[in-house]
């Protein structure tokens, strides 16, 4: 297979961006709909039995995480967003959406006679977690006046710039969770990280907030959540990760989302057009690359 790009066929699980698409075809790589038949699969992070695909060379998957790639036998290569390069649109879009998510939670709430700015500006903001995504977030929150920003990280050797040091301060997690009126979960997933924010954690939130998490669902736990806005201990939350989530707990969440005090959108904050167009380029270069390589 290696060097012959004619003989490649390649399974959509996913839309690709058009324009790679063609990319891939002129290339000679061709579509097929036949899983038995295919070299290449590409894919987000779709539920896949790899199992149907008996022929799998390549995982196309431009993601930063691939942690729910599960079950590949070990001669098959995945191709994912390891080049940092590639990360800073993925930063900036889901940054955005975690700012779009916290404007609308206030807008579902606010009186009429005062602003969504003049809110915000009265806001605490907890971040659990203060990687790219968080700071970028964080410059987004100031730029709109906010004066209280609070974050927690367990990493000693995290970079802030001089923007993040005048106007965010480091606090305990459980002193966060307490006093913020907004509190975004921006975690990596790991055995760590898994169900950080449970019961216990929904407990301690004494000013019921407004709830985000953009980072992974296993990092919530999930029926946690579900008592928590059924009891009143969050105002509103908004999901952009569902993931470990059990069907009859995501029915009741999107029941919440449709009373219309919460969202739930299906992983798209690292989804604006050209971050989607850049990452489809990269994976679909590294694959041309691989197979015509000998």
């Amino acid at each position: 297979m290696k060097g012959d790009l004619e003989s490649m066929k390649i399974y959509y699980a996913a839309n690709i961006s058009p324009g790679i698409r063609k990319i891939l075809l002129h290339s000679r790589i061709k579509d097929t709909c036949d899983k038995a038949k295919a070299h290449a699969i590409y894919m987000h992070f779709e539920d896949i039995d790899f199992s149907e695909f008996p022929n799998l060379k390549y995982v196309l998957c431009p993601a930063t995480n691939i942690n729910h790639l599960k079950n590949l036998k070990k001669d098959i290569k995945i191709i994912y967003l390891d080049n940092k390069i590639y990360l800073f649109k993925y930063v900036q879009s889901t940054a955005e959406m975690c700012m779009w998510g916290t404007l609308n939670l206030l807008k579902r709430t606010h009186t009429q006679q005062y602003g969504l700015l003049d809110e915000l500006n009265d806001k605490i903001v907890g971040f659990v977690g203060f990687g790219r995504i968080a700071q970028q977030f964080a410059r987004m929150l100031i730029g709109f006046g906010v004066k209280n920003i609070y974050y927690y990280d367990p990493n000693p050797y995290l970079y802030l710039s001089n923007m993040e040091v005048r106007y965010v301060t480091f606090i305990d997690f459980n002193t966060l969770l307490e006093f913020s009126d907004i509190i975004s979960i921006n975690c990596t997933a790991d055995v760590i990280t898994k169900d950080l924010i449970s019961d216990d954690e929904f407990d301690i939130m004494a000013k019921q907030p407004y709830f985000i998490n953009t980072s992974r669902g296993s990092v919530v736990n999930g029926k946690a959540l579900l008592r928590a806005v059924s009891y009143g201990k969050i105002t509103g939350f908004y999901l952009d990760v569902i993931d470990s989530y059990d069907n009859e707990t995501l029915l009741e969440l999107y029941k919440y989302a449709k009373s219309g005090h919460s969202f739930i959108t299906q992983h798209i904050a690292g989804k604006g057009r050209l971050s989607r167009e850049s990452t489809d380029l990269y994976v679909a270069e590294q694959l041309i690359k691989d197979i015509r390589s000998d």
